[in-house]
Formats: C-alpha cells, sequence, structure tokens
C-alpha cells in the first residue's frame, strides 16, 4: 500500500503589492492592519482542508465562547498568495497536534502570525509576516510567500520538500 502524502499550503488572499497603511494620518491604524486573511491548508489523498483563525466577533462567525478561533473551511481554496510543503511522519503528527490545540485570536495572534507559527513550528522555517508596529498581516505574509515563490515555485502537485 502506497504511503498518504500531506502537503501543508500556506496562503494570503492579499499579494503583498496593495499599499502600505499611513500610520501618521490614519484615524484607524488597527483597520488597515486587520485587512485581508490568511490560512493554511492540508491536503491528503487529494483532499483539502483549510484552517483560518477567526475572532469570535466576525460578521462570518458564532462566537463559540472558550472554544477554539480556528476554524475548517471558512476560506478558499487559493489565495493570492499560496506556497505547499511535503510533510514527513513526524511533521504530520506535530501538525495534528497544533490543530488539536485551543488557540484564541487576538491582535497579537492573528490569522497572519498563526498560520506563519504553524508553519515554523512544523518545518522549522520563517515565512515573515512582521508588518509595521510590531503587528502581522496577511500582506506581508503575501509578500513573504511570493518572494520565495519566485525562488521556487510550487503547488499542491509539487510541494517543496525539505531536508
Amino acid at each position: 500500500m502506497a504511503k498518504t502524502k500531506v502537503i501543508l499550503g500556506i496562503h494570503s488572499n492579499l499579494d503583498g503589492s496593495e499599499s502600505n497603511p499611513d500610520v501618521t494620518n490614519s484615524g484607524d491604524v488597527i483597520g488597515q492592519f486587520t485587512a485581508g486573511h490568511a490560512w493554511i491548508s492540508v491536503t491528503e489523498n487529494n483532499i483539502s482542508v483549510r484552517f483560518g483563525l477567526w475572532p469570535d466577533k466576525h460578521p462570518r462567525t458564532v462566537d463559540n465562547g472558550p472554544g477554539t478561533d480556528v476554524r475548517k473551511n471558512m476560506e478558499p481554496p487559493l489565495g493570492k498568495a499560496n506556497r505547499f510543503y511535503l510533510l514527513n511522519d513526524v511533521q504530520i503528527i506535530k501538525l495534528k497536534n497544533i490543530l488539536l490545540t485551543n488557540t484564541t485570536w487576538k491582535e497579537t495572534n492573528n490569522c497572519s502570525s498563526w498560520a506563519s507559527q504553524v508553519v515554523n513550528d512544523i518545518l522549522k522555517i520563517d515565512i515573515d509576516a512582521d508588518d509595521y508596529l510590531g503587528f502581522e498581516t496577511p500582506r506581508e505574509l503575501g509578500k513573504s510567500i511570493n518572494e520565495l515563490e519566485k525562488k521556487y515555485p510550487t503547488s499542491v502537485a509539487k510541494p517543496e520538500i525539505l531536508k
């Protein structure tokens, strides 16, 4: 029997080309940093499941109290920026443990920081999401993903295999 391949994807619906926020004249700096969304995907046997960190107060969610803020399949299959990695057995176990962890959305633990941290925890690589004033944003994550994709393009069919 063939071994199941598991592919981890990281995605942003912003590609980094969006203009930077005007942090000096803006009336809503936080709102500018919360624009966009980032998420991960897990593909096994050609079936993809998407996971994203969403605040309970978001109009697309229902407040689930103390339950995890990681929601399933609220995102499209692909964003404007996408990167894929083939996982080994140890990495698959790490991923499963992360997805079982009760995680809370906060300004300092948002969709971008969570997706970036998941990839870092599993693969030990930093896909930068750090934007101005220490906020992590989908815009910066998308920019980082696309910079990596220019050097070595990936897809679900051709994920990067790290040694």
